[in-house]
């Protein structure tokens, strides 16, 4: 069961850094800024529940379930203004 999470985790991670190069790229700031902070999420959440794995407290568990939730608000971010504002530019 630990290396499907693994696997989880590397996904996870090459994703976010993929979405982070693709903002840098389109050089739009607001994206570039929410890819980010979803980026540093995954990796305060990956190292969060290696310790919860490590140690089962529930302040690792918490720092996992936080961590978790800044992820998916910032790339909910990266989403909904992504439709505004490409409508807008045009």
């Amino acid at each position: 069961m630990p290396t499907i999470w693994a696997a989880t985790g590397v996904v996870l991670f090459v994703s976010a850094l993929t979405a982070v190069v693709r903002a840098v790229l389109v050089y739009w700031p607001t994206l570039i800024g929410a890819t980010a902070v979803g980026l540093v999420a995954i990796v305060v959440a990956t190292f969060s529940g290696a310790s919860c794995v490590g140690d089962g407290s529930n302040s690792s568990l918490m720092g996992l379930a936080v961590a978790a939730g800044v992820a998916r608000a910032a790339y909910a971010l990266v989403l909904l203004p992504s439709d505004i504002a490409v409508s807008s530019r045009h």
